[in-house]
């Protein structure tokens, strides 16, 4: 993987991020090590979240990981505060911001949830309202044709 594929990749995450659902201000620039290695920061401002490939002086939290770190902490399957307890990554700055950061990247991972759960709610409703429709416009036509052949019988 790359770094601009990495970014890429947190980037569309990111997008996810419902707006206006994370009030407050975080800065977290990531230092990547290894696989795609350097740096970029991920801003979280009263409900936008801003992704760029650079360095962030005024940051609240520097976060030294792997690529895969970094991606698993956007789609919210890597645990920031338990890799830094484990000493997996390297955090420098307001550590209290870590915790926040987390139950940010948590509910918004929630709200996508019940999103997606009410997309499919509607999408099967549509689908049963499609059949029935279809079921209806086939008797009308059924009902049509046999009047025209009743028709077609009493002129004959």
């Amino acid at each position: 993987m790359t770094y601009e594929e990495m970014v890429e990749i947190i980037t569309k995450n990111a997008a996810k991020v419902p707006s206006g659902e994370i009030l407050g201000h975080i800065a977290v620039q990531l230092n990547i090590e290894g696989e795609a290695e350097g740096a970029f920061y991920v801003e979280f401002n009263n409900g936008k979240v801003t992704v760029a490939p650079y360095e962030y002086f005024d940051r609240d939290i520097l976060i030294v990981c792997s690529a895969e770190q970094a991606i698993g902490m956007s789609e919210v399957r890597y645990d920031p505060v338990k890799g830094f307890k484990n000493g997996e990554i390297y955090v420098e700055g307001n550590i209290g911001r870590l915790e926040i950061l987390k139950e940010m990247l948590v509910k918004s991972r929630k709200i996508n949830k019940k999103k997606a759960e009410a997309r499919k709610k509607t999408e099967a409703g549509k689908k049963t309202e499609t059949g029935k429709k279809t079921e209806a416009k086939k008797k009308t036509a059924s009902k049509k044709k046999a009047e025209t052949k009743k028709k077609e019988t009493d002129k004959k």
